[in-house]
């Protein structure tokens, strides 16, 4: 949870690394106890990981059917193009 320090003392941190995307995802799916989630969503835009890298494992997930739609909450338009240009496939309705 983006840099926060919780009650627990533990402090989180933004992190759109392909490895954290993914270790999240598939806690999520444990968590849940399902094998696909709806809309998995981006919430905040690190600075050390470009857009396009998050994104790029996002839609490896959705590839591999482990979630069926992906939204970016902070990202503006300019960070979405970015994001999008050669990874094959546009934003679907």
């Amino acid at each position: 949870m983006a840099g926060v320090q919780f009650d627990d003392g533990v402090k989180r941190v933004i992190d759109g690394s392909p490895k954290a995307i993914r270790r999240n995802c598939e806690d999520s799916l444990q968590r849940l106890g399902t094998d696909v989630i709806d809309v998995y969503y981006l919430h905040r835009l690190g600075m050390m990981v470009p857009i396009k890298v998050s994104v790029g494992e996002m839609t490896r997930l959705k590839a591999e059917g482990k979630v069926r739609a992906l939204g970016l909450s902070e990202g503006v338009c300019y960070h979405l193009a970015r994001s999008l240009s050669g990874l094959g496939s546009g934003p679907t309705p």
